[in-house]
């Protein structure tokens, strides 16, 4: 009996893997079919690129000092 609750722990722990792990493909899914279409294309392009419309101004938060 013990071999079979140590199984069944182990299965347990493989089946909260595998859990988050199909989480983070259903996210990449929509990640990857968002950025692959036309329509979102531009709105994907502005959020990947480090370059600011030159009417904008990049704003950087410095820690105080003392």
């Amino acid at each position: 009996m013990p071999y079979h609750q140590s199984q069944q722990a182990k299965l347990g722990e493989i089946r909260e893997e595998v859990a988050l792990v199909e989480q983070r493909v259903e996210a990449l899914r929509n990640n990857f079919s968002r950025n692959f279409d036309p329509q979102q294309a531009k709105t994907a392009m502005k959020e990947y690129s480090p370059r600011t419309a030159p009417n904008r101004y990049r704003v950087f938060w410095l820690p105080p000092q003392e």
